[in-house]
């Protein structure tokens, strides 16, 4: 594996960064490789000095970012002539096993997303360990190359919904997929929903409590007219048996004028209670008719996609 790289190539400029990703590197808690990654990146950004490479190539490697680590690597090979013949021993070697085992994985996009600046999230679920995670930015076709596992690519792009691809990826294997996104929706301008207007509302029947009201009041005076009868019928029995108000000793004088007094009780509360009920019905209903007429709209009018209708209600 290649020693750290001297600073003395590269620009003023840059030497903080290259600095700071030694230091992360070297730190007693264990290597910090993504921080050193990030800042040995900045720091071959700023100076382009190939001395930068070898540290970077590194970085990469250990982060699974295969495709950035061969192309690194690379560089530093050819651009770097200072190089001992161990550490170009070794270089060489690992360049040798990325390229032999590197999967190349070919994006493309379709739809909406099309000349979209798009993030690809690659997750390389390992079999021991946790998962690996890289983060990319595609501009059009991508090329992801990839170490060797299952690897779940989430693309995102602005205004659309993510897509995701699983694929078994084997060393040294090629695959491609296409990502089809569907247009965004933009919601202002998205013509109002249609919606169907409620038919004309129709005036409430009268309830027909009052009506029960007065069929039961008639009811009670159906009951007390054949009461009624039974008294009438007892009161004329007594006077037919009993002329100049003199009975036989045979005729039930005493009890039949019991019974009809009773029948006589009994037709006065049945007719009074019926004339009631009857009466508070028909006023029940009156005071129902008349605030329905007066709730009903004079006019209603509804249109739906099927054609309009009217209704009118006159009162007389």
């Amino acid at each position: 594996m290649p020693t750290v790289a001297s600073a003395q190539a590269i620009s003023d400029e840059a030497k903080q960064h290259f600095k700071a990703g030694v230091a992360f590197l070297d730190d007693p808690d264990g290597a910090r490789v993504e921080e050193a990654y990030r800042e040995f990146k900045q720091a071959y950004e700023m100076s382009k000095s190939p001395k930068v490479l070898g540290n970077l190539g590194i970085c990469a490697m250990k982060l699974e970012r295969d495709g950035e680590a061969i192309e690194a690597l690379a560089s530093y090979l050819q651009g770097v002539d200072d190089i001992t013949e161990s550490e170009r021993n070794q270089v060489t070697k690992d360049l040798a096993t990325l390229r032999t085992s590197v999967v190349k994985l070919s994006l493309s996009f379709v739809g909406a997303a099309q000349g979209e600046a798009l993030t690809v999230v690659d997750v390389r679920v390992a079999i021991r360990g946790d998962k690996v995670t890289n983060t990319y930015t595609a501009n059009g076709a991508f090329e992801l190359n990839a170490r060797p596992g299952h690897h779940l690519i989430t693309v995102k792009a602005p205004g659309v919904k993510e897509i995701q691809w699983e694929v078994d990826a084997p060393a040294g294997g090629k695959d491609a997929h296409v990502f089809h996104f569907e247009a965004s929706v933009n919601h202002l301008d998205e013509p109002p929903p249609r919606t169907k207007p409620e038919p004309p509302r129709k005036p409430s029947s009268p309830s027909v409590a009052p009506w029960i009201l007065m069929g039961g009041g008639g009811a009670l005076g159906i009951a007390g007219a054949i009461t009624g009868g039974f008294a009438i019928s007892k009161t004329n029995s007594i006077a037919g048996h009993c002329p100049n108000n003199v009975c036989p000793s045979s005729f039930p004088l005493d009890a039949t004028r019991s019974t009809a007094r009773r029948f006589v009780t009994a037709t006065d509360v049945l007719l009074i209670s019926g004339t009631a009920m009857a009466a508070g019905g028909f006023v029940w209903w009156l005071v129902t008719r008349n605030k329905t007429e007066q709730t009903a709209p004079p006019a209603t009018v509804g249109c739906a996609p099927e054609g309009c209708m009217a209704t009118v209600n006159v009162k007389f």
